[in-house]
């Protein structure tokens, strides 16, 4: 059987970052929708067009670069906010992730989201907080 082999020490180092296919393919971003929903989560298999990879690692960037070194690929709908990128597809949808997404964050994309729960105005021009469990 395969095995993930990490090396984040430094490129070209003599070790071969190796990814677990039979992983990649079960629960990993290789899983195709053919191959039904991922077992552990139930969440709706990553479907990649052509190479996964590509997906998420930049295939314009040199290796071992000091900028983006995993050579990760900034999608444009994340540009504010790439650190979160993951979370969308990973999160768990728990409410602490959505509160440590939007709550007090300047580049928040939801700044009515509150500790309080999500400000909602009126077309009267009044506001009204809705969900202030932060359940819904």
């Amino acid at each position: 059987m395969d095995t993930d082999v990490d090396t984040f020490t430094a490129f070209n180092n003599g070790t071969m970052a190796k990814v677990n296919l039979s992983q990649w393919v079960t629960t990993g971003h290789g899983r195709y929708s053919t191959a039904g929903r991922y077992p552990w989560s139930n969440n709706p298999a990553a479907n990649f067009p052509s190479n996964p990879c590509w997906y998420c690692h930049d295939n314009t960037v040199v290796h071992g670069g000091e900028e983006n070194y995993f050579r990760l690929k900034k999608h444009p709908q994340y540009e504010q906010r790439f650190d979160k990128e993951c979370a969308y597809c990973h999160m768990e949808h728990k409410d602490y992730e959505c509160i440590q997404c939007h709550v007090s964050q300047t580049e928040s994309l939801a700044p009515q989201a509150t500790m309080s729960g999500i400000t909602v105005k009126l077309r009267t021009g009044e506001t009204r907080t809705d969900w202030p469990d932060h359940a819904g």
